[in-house]
């Protein structure tokens, strides 16, 4: 308790800062107070799985799956900063904490602890997401690149460039620790990531991502080498309002131990899956432009190991609908049919599952965010 309290203080103590700073450079202080924000989200979650269905099992609960609150602003024209403290579960942390500084008007860079935006789905916030869920394959190897993983953040440095004119050319990337949130490095190695961008005609978005790093303690004899290799595109045609087409694939290898001695073999996912995203367009105007519901369906095919010895895929089918009310707000209902090969660790290869032994089922999920 008295850590949270300790954070808690903290994290009031860098707003004041900040703030107080950016009133004395500003000709109108008003222009530079911080903005506050946040979001809370509340989850029901029935589980159809054969273990959940067994005698003293919980098979469905409600949840308050993440509480954020965030603040941001400009200190001066040109450099802003952002802080973000989440609570999800038990754990309360300070998830974002870094500036931007504008340097060109097609060039940006920063530091800190941020989100590197790597992928599609991964680059998304839970408001923009069509689903409750990421896709498997994104979730369990963007999630949790670096050596402990963290949310998609880590602590480093990025550049943004972006020439709009130019085919909607847009890059990001940097270089992180590669330890996860709050960690200083364990190397001398840093990790790299990217990510390039095109609008090449209207309405039509291609990406591409990498990952390369090391997460091994400086002097270990073994080498655990972290790579990551995705492609995206997106499709929104202008003939047909409200309709979006997606799809991911994403090859990894992480966790790869090799040694002089006796090499191991690597862990090698890869994945990739097909959405369908659709919009209902209003049948009045209205004063709310984003409300209204939306639909959704996105199949997924994800090898957990592409060297394992036994069949290791997981196939996912969601279906979801989505009511969209007051701008920032969602209520959600996802349900999605899965099944596992055995080669494939059920409790810890797919998420929102606890089965160790059985058919993992089909899972029910709704989600209600309020933005504030």
């Amino acid at each position: 308790m008295k850590e949270m309290a300790g954070r808690a203080a903290g994290f009031a103590m860098m707003l004041g800062a900040l703030g107080f700073a950016s009133a004395l450079k500003a000709e109108n202080p008003n222009d530079y107070k911080p903005k506050f924000g946040g979001h809370i989200e509340a989850w029901y979650k029935q589980d159809n799985g054969e273990l959940s269905r067994s005698s003293g099992a919980v098979n469905n609960t409600f949840r308050i799956r993440r509480a954020r609150l965030t603040a941001g602003g400009n200190i001066t024209d040109d450099l802003t900063y952002r802080l973000q403290g989440s609570y999800e579960g038990t754990t309360a942390a300070l998830i974002d904490a870094y500036i931007e500084q504008k340097l060109k008007p097609w060039l940006r860079v920063g530091g800190g602890q941020y989100k590197t935006l790597l992928c599609l789905e991964a680059t998304e916030s839970f408001f923009a997401m069509p689903f409750v869920l990421r896709s498997d394959v994104i979730e369990k190897h963007v999630g949790t690149l670096g050596r402990t993983g963290g949310a998609y953040r880590d602590i480093g440095v990025y550049a943004k460039v972006a020439f709009p004119d130019r085919m909607g050319f847009n890059f990001t990337g940097g270089a992180v620790n590669g330890n996860g949130l709050r960690a200083v490095d364990i190397n001398d190695t840093k990790d790299l990531w990217g990510k390039i961008e095109l609008n090449p005609l209207q309405g039509v978005l291609l990406g591409v991502s990498g990952f390369k790093g090391r997460n091994e303690n400086k002097g270990e004899a073994m080498v655990k080498n972290e790579n990551l290799y995705a492609a995206h595109m997106e499709y929104r045609p202008a003939h047909f309002s409200g309709l979006r087409l997606r799809s991911e694939f994403l090859r990894a290898q992480y966790g790869n131990t090799k040694s002089t001695a006796t090499p191991s073999t690597s862990v090698e996912p890869y994945g990739y899956y097909v959405a369908v995203v659709y919009r209902v367009p209003a049948v009045k105007p209205s004063s709310e432009p984003n409300s209204g519901w939306e639909y959704a369906y996105r199949w997924e095919r994800y090898n957990v190991n592409r060297r394992a010895t036994s069949p290791a895929w997981v196939t996912n089918h969601t279906l979801g609908a989505t009511h969209r009310y007051h701008n920032d707000n969602r209520l959600r209902f996802n349900y999605i049919f899965r099944s596992a090969d055995s080669g494939v660790t059920a409790s810890t290869d797919i998420q929102e599952n606890g089965v160790t032994s059985g058919k993992i089922g089909g899972l029910f999920l709704a989600q209600y965010i309020v933005g504030f």
